[in-house]
């Protein structure tokens, strides 16, 4: 298993125990790995899929804690890939309004960012909060090198909004990071070790936190 993985499978465990952390992680999986419908009549569905099924699992706990709905959910196989796809749906278009407006991703005029960046980060100005969102997003779309080859941990965005949201949570732990356009994806990255040591403990990843450390003295 890769360092990568490891660090994600340590993050899926870590639940906030306070409702607005729980919508703060789910605003940033929803940003990240969902879509949103709206039918002819104006009624909303949210779509989260991963090929991770943790990730999925975490969200349904997060949605079932933060505002007492069970999601739908349903497996199937990548033709193209051949990797399986975990889904979860939130089909009751009262929840989901309810959802979006909680995370900031529908303002209040009912309208959605089409990218599906937060409307306002004013949801996750608090510390904790923004610690959840990091920690939801790592889960989404972060990898994060073997440090033992080098140090190098990254978000890659599908657009430039959510990059630049991204990488100001970042800096509000004061923690550089960086932008760059990778074909057609935007790409938060940190290449200090020390900088990468500082995310861990943001996200609240301690014991790979501690295992990043150990290998950096010994180099």
């Amino acid at each position: 298993m890769s360092f990568s993985h490891k660090v994600k499978d340590e993050l899926v465990t870590v639940v906030p125990g306070a409702r607005h952390c729980q919508i703060a992680e789910i605003a940033a999986i929803i940003s990240m790995n969902g879509d949103i419908y709206t039918d002819c009549h104006g009624r909303h569905c949210i779509r989260i899929q991963s090929e991770r099924m943790a990730v999925v699992s975490k969200c349904q706990r997060l949605i079932c804690k933060a505002f007492s709905y069970i999601t739908g959910s349903t497996v199937r196989r990548n033709r193209e890939t051949g990797n399986t796809v975990y889904t979860i749906w939130v089909k009751d278009s009262d929840v989901a309004i309810k959802i979006l407006l909680a995370t900031k991703l529908m303002d209040v005029d009912g309208s959605i960012n089409r990218d599906l960046s937060l409307v306002s980060i004013m949801g996750i100005s608090s510390m904790c909060c923004k610690r959840a969102f990091l920690r939801g997003a790592f889960l989404c779309i972060g990898s994060m090198s073997d440090p033992q080859k080098s140090y190098h941990l990254e978000f890659v965005c599908t657009d430039e909004d959510k990059a630049r949201q991204l990488q100001s949570v970042i800096q509000g732990f004061d923690i550089e990071a960086k932008i760059v356009l990778r074909k057609k994806y935007y790409v938060v990255y940190l290449k200090e070790g020390s900088g990468i040591v500082d995310l861990l403990n943001v996200c609240e990843a301690p014991v790979a936190l501690m295992k990043l450390e150990n290998m950096r003295i010994v180099k």
